[in-house]
């Protein structure tokens, strides 16, 4: 059902495979029914909550708030920093603003992974490159983020 929703919306899913069985087959058809309806049939049964932030759908366990989406510890946030054209930037270096002693540095094709503490998820990335303008995004509890880089004026 996750693959067909998927298919058929611009969502994805996130879940922790520790907390939620993606193998439960379920069969369901309907119509003239809104996303949120339609997840709340299918899982409220299974004691399964969801919440949608921005283009993703974040399962949790029931006895779980769905507010809280992260443990203690680190949460790993993944993305991708692009061009004003939508090709992948190399080697920026992206910082937690609070604490710029995290970060890392975009791959080949502009992508990253940064582990942030859970409680920093709330926080501000900040991403700096030669020849790009310094761009900042707000983490906002996202697990996957596009940044965008302008070229900067001044070169």
């Amino acid at each position: 059902m996750l693959e067909k929703i998927e298919q058929q919306t611009p969502y994805v899913f996130v879940f922790s495979n520790d907390d939620i069985s993606a193998a439960q087959k379920i069969s369901l058809n309907v119509k003239d029914k809104s996303l949120e309806e339609v997840l709340s049939m299918v899982l409220s049964p299974l004691d399964i909550r969801f919440e949608l932030i921005s283009d993703k759908i974040i399962l949790k366990p029931g006895n779980e708030p769905a507010a809280t989406l992260f443990q203690q510890g680190t949460v790993a946030v993944k993305g991708r920093v692009v061009s004003d054209n939508g090709e992948g930037i190399p080697g920026v270096n992206i910082r937690l603003q609070s604490n710029p002693s995290i970060g890392t540095v975009t791959n080949e094709e502009g992508y990253f992974t940064i582990n942030i503490p859970s409680t920093d998820m709330n926080g501000t990335l900040l991403c700096t490159s030669v020849g790009f303008s310094p761009a900042t995004i707000a983490i906002n509890g996202r697990t996957s983020l596009t940044v965008l880089m302008g070229n900067d004026k001044k070169t």
